[in-house]
């Protein structure tokens, strides 16, 4: 099974979806984390971003092909960067839920004001991909982040993949 996690920078979408591979015991593939490890932190352009992305869905593959359940974790704010893993899930027949996470704008800049792991977004990245955002048109589940709710946030994606009848634990 492939879950994507998909949120804007600063809702709490890498942190929700880091626990929620740990909890499923999945594996955990990060937009950032790739970046990071192709050399490519500070470069943003659409060849790179792109560039990112297939790795991605490189890794997916392989994981999924083993039979493991993968969270991939990314803004997937473009249709064209999200449309490979969904066409590819259908047709190798590969169960696929979309998680959206969201958060107030209050509390996104709250969090984009202090140092993270792996991101490099802040306000003005979080305003310009808001801009750029293309809504899904596949069925997708949304969860809101706020300051304290992540328990109750992994419950409810734990409940919509096991209804999905589709998941079995690794």
């Amino acid at each position: 099974m492939l879950i994507m996690v998909s949120g804007l920078p600063g809702t709490g979408k890498s942190y929700f979806a880091s626990r929620l591979s740990q909890r499923l015991g999945a594996v955990y593939i990060n937009s950032d984390a790739v970046r990071r490890e192709l050399g490519a932190m500070g470069k943003y352009t659409d060849e790179v971003k792109y560039t990112v992305y297939e790795e991605m869905f490189h890794r997916c593959k392989i994981a999924l092909k083993a039979g493991k359940c993968v969270v991939a974790d990314a803004t997937f704010h473009k249709k064209k960067n999200r449309e490979a893993f969904i066409l590819w899930t259908r047709n190798n027949n590969i169960p696929i839920i979309i998680l959206e996470v969201f958060a107030s704008e209050e509390i996104i800049r709250k969090r984009l004001s202090k140092p993270r792991t792996y991101s490099e977004a802040d306000w003005d990245v979080y305003l310009k991909l808001k801009d750029e955002r293309e809504p899904f048109e596949v069925k997708h589940q949304k969860l809101e982040s706020s300051s304290n709710n992540i328990n109750f946030m992994l419950e409810k994606a734990h409940h919509i993949i096991e209804a999905s009848h589709e998941y079995k634990a690794n």
